[in-house]
């Protein structure tokens, strides 16, 4: 038996780019963060640290194929945690000549080589991993006329950030990435080793459109912290999608949030893409008092009745929901700025919200159109100033000032109070949960 010592490196460079999000997306960002490729996981496995960079852990392992041989031999790594260069030992009684060295991580029982092709896959069945991506199914490859190999990657990685905008904890079962039109982005996969500095890379017919990334068994749910965010890695095929891409949440009451993006994109080896996304499960209510949609036939003088309703259709939703003005000195529809408010004229005047049946108010914003920066505005649980619920509000004039709402219960009644007189108020937007 001849103990065989291989040296190794990681010199692939990942660039870091953005991609669109669909309808729920809240933001895009470009990042300029460049990482160097290595390797890890405990089993085989490729990670990234925090500082994403690719590190090797204890235990992992590596197929490696000489030169006239068929055999896959398994090497294993023997160094440090977190290191990014370090050498992989195995047993070897099959080689008979010298020649090309190939290798691939992770070491799969089914990895083979034919000439300078090597055959391997990308599991369509991923799991997640906090911070990282699941090593099992990253692949890196490298070939060498000598026993010093420089690893590549041989798959691209999609970093999928997804931000909460619930009060609530988010629990996520799974999440499924396709690809819109059909194209393969996982399965097997044949990589032409000819120039060992730019492996080729292909998925066979026997490739899948979809990639689905779960907790696993043993950690069925992941979670997202109220108003949080979490990270979730992809390792894909490199594919081109015409069509763009899908992806399916399936959260943990069993309801699948979906999304896409019809903007071709192309999956390039040894780089990492980033898509952010934002989740929200609000409904909202929007008061505009200029909008042609919003026409309670608010009266134009100072003379309208304390406690008149005034009824309008949401533009959100096109149900009917209901305002009720109290006011001791009178309130009307006025033009402030060519912008359209209701304005009160009096201190420790009101109005009663609308309400969803069956939901609590999560967010609160409100426009005003005063020029001094007082803080003209609170939102009560009764008709009293005492006990709000949301702090009087500091604003700017002419943007929409917002706050968090906590604690509130379901179907609470809620009035906006005016704290300073001549208040004039031209848009409130309300998002419940």
């Amino acid at each position: 038996m001849i103990m065989r010592t291989l040296n190794f490196s990681i010199i692939a460079v990942v660039a870091l780019l953005a991609a669109s999000c669909s309808k729920q997306e809240t933001e895009n960002s470009l990042r300029s963060v460049t990482l160097n490729a290595s390797c890890s996981g405990a089993g085989s496995k490729v990670m990234l640290d925090s500082c994403l960079k690719t590190v090797w852990n204890s235990g992992d392992s590596v197929s490696v194929f000489y030169e006239g041989s068929s055999t896959n031999a398994r090497a294993s790594y023997i160094g440090e945690d977190g290191a990014v260069t370090g050498s992989i030992v195995f047993s070897d009684t099959s080689r008979t000549s010298m020649g090309s060295t190939i290798a691939a991580i992770p070491y799969r029982s089914g990895n083979r080589r034919s000439g300078s092709i090597l055959y391997s896959r990308v599991p369509f069945a991923q799991y997640c991993k906090e911070g990282s991506y699941d090593g099992s199914a990253a692949l890196l490859v490298a070939s060498s006329s000598t026993d010093k190999l420089d690893f590549r990657y041989a798959c691209a990685v999609l970093c999928f950030e997804l931000k909460s905008y619930s009060s609530a904890t988010l629990g996520i079962r799974s999440i499924t990435l396709s690809s819109e039109a059909g194209e393969y982005i996982a399965g097997d996969v044949r990589v032409d080793m000819s120039c060992p500095d730019s492996p080729q890379v292909s998925v066979t017919e026997n490739g899948v459109s979809s990639i689905v990334l779960s907790g696993g068994e043993l950690s069925p749910i992941y979670t997202i912290p109220a108003y949080g965010s979490r990270k979730f890695y992809f390792c894909v095929a490199p594919s081109e999608l015409s069509g763009g891409y899908r992806y399916d949440i399936l959260l943990s009451d069993g309801t699948i949030v979906t999304g896409r993006n019809t903007s071709s994109l192309k999956f390039v080896p040894g780089e990492l893409y980033s898509i952010r996304c934002g989740f929200t499960r609000l409904y909202h209510i929007v008061i505009d008092f200029g909008e042609t949609s919003f026409n309670p036939a608010l009266p134009a003088s100072s003379t309208a009745a304390s406690g008149t309703v005034h009824t309008f259709t949401n533009p959100s939703d096109g149900n009917s929901y209901s305002i009720r003005a109290y006011s001791s000195g009178g309130y009307y529809r006025t033009k402030v700025d060519d912008s359209y408010c209701l304005r009160f004229n009096s201190v420790g005047d009101c109005l009663k919200l609308p309400s969803m049946s069956g939901k609590r108010l999560a967010r609160f914003g409100a426009m005003v159109r005063q020029s001094a920066a007082y803080k003209p505005m609170s939102v009560s649980s009764a008709r009293s100033s005492s006990g709000d619920v949301i702090p009087s509000l500091n604003y700017t004039a002419g943007e929409m000032t917002w706050t968090s709402v906590y604690d509130v219960a379901a179907d609470t009644p809620l009035y906006l109070y005016m704290e300073q007189i001549n208040t004039q108020v031209s848009r409130i937007e309300m998002y419940f949960e």
